[in-house]
């Protein structure tokens, strides 16, 4: 677990040029359904996804993100991220529909059964008000051979580090 804190803070302490970091506080996980089938086994789906994460704002329609968290299989899972959308601004709200594209570890002993890294795409919304916001993402059913098609709904809560845009930090 330090090495997970640890690259995450020398992820933080890369100077941005522009755009806006936020800390992602990785939180919990729904699934559709509540068991799965694993080597003879009935197990419960892990619903408590603790970790954290950097999101790097390149501009309104670009983020980057890394970090970590515990996944539904009780395995540790490291990702990597981009994801494109769009930041409509309603006031103090700003609503960003968007979908996210990536590769995650933690995978490789679970009825997925993925190599070291897994690639991942799901649309997601993030809603934020001023420097505090939420992430759902959505994973469709996932259909494989000898797997239980299921679908996933995740929640992270996002809190801005700091603008590094001088035009924001003027507003």
């Amino acid at each position: 677990m330090k090495n997970y804190v640890l690259a995450l803070a020398v992820f933080a302490a890369v100077p941005a040029q522009a755009g806006d970091l936020w800390l992602d506080i990785n939180g919990f996980s729904q699934h559709s359904k509540d068991t799965y089938w694993y080597l003879g086994k009935k197990h419960k789906y892990n619903e408590s996804n603790p970790g954290l994460g950097l999101t790097y704002r390149a501009n309104k329609w670009l983020d980057f993100s890394a970090g970590f968290y515990e996944n539904s299989y009780y395995h540790t899972t490291v990702y990597g991220a981009v994801r494109i959308g769009y930041e409509i601004a309603l006031g103090d709200v700003v609503i960003s529909p968007g979908l996210q594209s990536g590769f995650a570890t933690g995978y490789e002993k679970t009825p997925v059964s993925s190599g070291l890294l897994r690639p991942f795409v799901f649309p997601s919304l993030r809603i934020a008000y001023r420097n505090i916001g939420v992430t759902i993402g959505y994973f469709p059913k996932i259909t494989q051979p000898d797997i239980v098609a299921i679908s996933i709904i995740t929640m992270q809560v996002n809190i801005e580090l700091g603008k590094q845009n001088q035009e924001k930090a003027h507003e």
